[in-house]
């Protein structure tokens, strides 16, 4: 069984000081509204053993977070250009069939979780607010669009 968590990262700045979409950061709320949903996922044996992210700074931050809560090592190698806008849907299986890891993370962006996520389980509509997550399993390969949807958290549910 292969489990995939698909995650938009956290609440980001609406501007960066480089005026770069590219490097945004998370605000400080993101990053404690995030700590709480990685915190939530590894009591919630949700637990990442693979980590990918977008190259954009608020998503690699988001993933850094999850990968220390997970305590995993995060580095370049597994930054991905194919995750960032406009996420490349046939690199992400390819990459997610070829990995031997059980439980697999994914730090994105909106509208492309969502829309992954609907392909991926044969239908529906999903919104993402920043630092939600989805939860899809495989039987086998992960293959579209033969995934079953187990949960959708955002972090709002979690302090409600």
């Amino acid at each position: 069984m292969i489990t995939l968590l698909l995650i938009r990262h956290g609440i980001a700045e609406s501007s960066s000081i480089s005026g770069s979409d590219r490097n945004r950061q998370l605000t400080r709320a993101g990053r404690d509204q995030f700590q709480m949903m990685a915190d939530w996922l590894i009591e919630n044996d949700a637990k990442p053993e693979k980590i990918l992210s977008s190259p954009l700074l608020r998503a690699q931050q988001t993933a850094e977070i999850l990968s220390e809560s997970a305590e995993l090592n995060f580095g370049e190698d597994q930054v991905c250009p194919w995750i960032g806008f406009g996420l490349q849907f046939d690199k992400l299986l390819s990459c997610l069939n070829e990995s031997f890891q059980s439980t697999i993370a994914i730090v994105g962006h909106e509208p492309d979780m969502s829309s992954c996520t609907s392909r991926l389980v044969g239908g529906g509509s999903y919104r993402f607010t920043p630092g939600t997550v989805a939860c899809i399993r495989f039987e086998d390969n992960i293959r579209d669009p033969f995934g079953t949807l187990k949960w959708v958290k955002n972090p709002e549910k979690l302090t409600a």
